[in-house]
């Protein structure tokens, strides 16, 4: 079951970490790290799938990245009728609303914004978390480029969690990812552009965030010492006072299997609108053979 936290006193509002990092780069684990630091955290994959603000993220990519807001519109409205002009640029009350009004540290979902956050927030901890190139490069293409933005599959996944399960997780996904990488389609994600584009980005957070506001922290390296040591709190400990392990979770596997989870829901979904579809047919059918 989905963790739901209440909304913050107005006193404390306000994200107090940001995770600057890539999707498929630990991100679960520095969030399960976090939370046993009794930080509010926000990891997509920690809550139901319909739980994450999906709608806001997709209109938030919009305003981050002009050049989707075009593109969806000059593909969906006539062509008599002129696109309108994508969102506005979003400002600390918005991001408050997604969630520094509930959050201290939001993780995965939250990349794609991340040098958005860093202005919101100037008082926030910038931590950074950067996997090696070559490691990550195969596990985000297979587990996340080809999965979110994969066609057939992924328009078909989109439609079901939209239109049977009223989620816009598929859009949303698509969306943030065509946004941040500058692509208008995986077959344009190569490996040549991820670097170009994950190069840039770890580099624009070296030249923006000074290094009194950075951690560089590797987890396979680094630990609770050198996480509480900046964010200036006490190592966490169990009940029996002993230092609790570091979390090392979703691996390849337990990735896999999460989003295996979540295709059941969807596939589900589409089953039993099947199901609907011949049951009211038959119905219809037998009332006009009357």
């Amino acid at each position: 079951m989905p963790v739901h936290h209440d909304p913050k006193p107005a006193s404390e509002r306000g994200l107090k970490i940001i995770h600057a990092s890539l999707f498929r780069m630990g991100t679960k684990s520095m969030a399960m790290a976090y939370q046993s630091l009794g930080y509010r955290v926000h990891h997509a994959l920690m809550e139901d799938i319909t739980d994450s603000p999906w709608a806001a993220l997709e209109h938030a990519a919009e305003a981050t990245y002009p050049s989707l807001h075009t593109t969806t519109a000059t593909t969906c409205w006539p062509r008599s009728q002129p696109p309108s002009p994508p969102p506005p640029r979003y400002t600390r009350r918005d991001w408050d609303a997604i969630w520094g009004d509930t959050y201290d540290v939001a993780t995965d979902i939250a990349c794609p914004f991340t040098f958005e956050l860093i202005a919101a927030y100037p008082d926030a901890k910038v931590i950074v978390v950067q996997r090696d190139f070559d490691k990550w490069w195969p596990s985000f293409a297979a587990k996340l480029r080809d999965a979110a933005m994969g066609m057939p599959q992924a328009a078909v996944g989109s439609w079901a969690l939209w239109y049977l399960m009223s989620c816009r997780a598929g859009y949303a996904n698509r969306k943030m990812l065509k946004g941040m990488f500058g692509v208008a389609s995986a077959r344009e994600l190569t490996e040549q552009r991820a670097r170009a584009v994950y190069d840039e980005f770890f580099a624009r957070v070296r030249r923006e965030v000074p290094e009194e506001r950075r951690l560089e922290f590797v987890p396979g390296r680094d630990g609770w010492d050198v996480l509480c040591g900046f964010l200036e709190v006490d190592v966490p400990r169990g009940e029996d006072g002993e230092v609790l392990e570091f979390p090392c979770v979703n691996t390849g596997a337990s990735h896999g299997a999460e989003i295996a989870r979540r295709r059941r829901q969807i596939w589900e979904a589409l089953a039993k609108f099947g199901v609907g579809v011949v049951v009211v047919g038959g119905v219809i059918a037998a009332l006009l053979l009357r």
